[in-house]
């Protein structure tokens, strides 16, 4: 039995590979017309260390785990803002915070080494 040609296999045409295009320029009255590219550009930066730490006040409502506060870590370098939920401020909570918070870092290949603190709690966290 013969099939309609309509219904026969053949390979489908190969549309020729494309290069690196640019894009039609942009007008705009306010911006000169430029040229957009497919170009990306990278560059090496100096790796910091540096971290930024701070608490929330406390929230009027505790979560349903009993958390009454957050703990905020910022890392410079990835543009990073971790949070840990505490219960309280006490010294044990804030450190097993800090620590869960640098542990996550250090997994990730980032080694804190300048860690900017809070007023309220820097005299217990400079020992650690």
């Amino acid at each position: 039995a013969l099939k309609p040609k309509s219904l026969q296999h053949s390979k489908p045409a190969l549309a020729p590979p494309i290069i690196s295009q640019a894009t039609p320029p942009i007008s705009s009255s306010s911006t000169p017309a430029t040229t957009r590219t497919h170009q990306v550009y990278g560059r090496c930066i100096e790796i910091t260390g540096k971290i930024m730490t701070d608490q929330t006040g406390q929230f009027l409502v505790p979560s349903s785990r009993g958390n009454k506060y957050v703990f905020v870590l910022y890392d410079y370098d990835s543009n990073n803002i971790l949070a840990e939920p505490i219960p309280n401020r006490t010294k044990l909570q804030l450190l097993r915070a800090h620590t869960k918070l640098v542990t996550q870092l250090k997994h990730r290949g980032l080694t804190p080494q300048i860690q900017y603190l809070d007023n309220e709690v820097s005299h217990m966290m400079q020992e650690h």
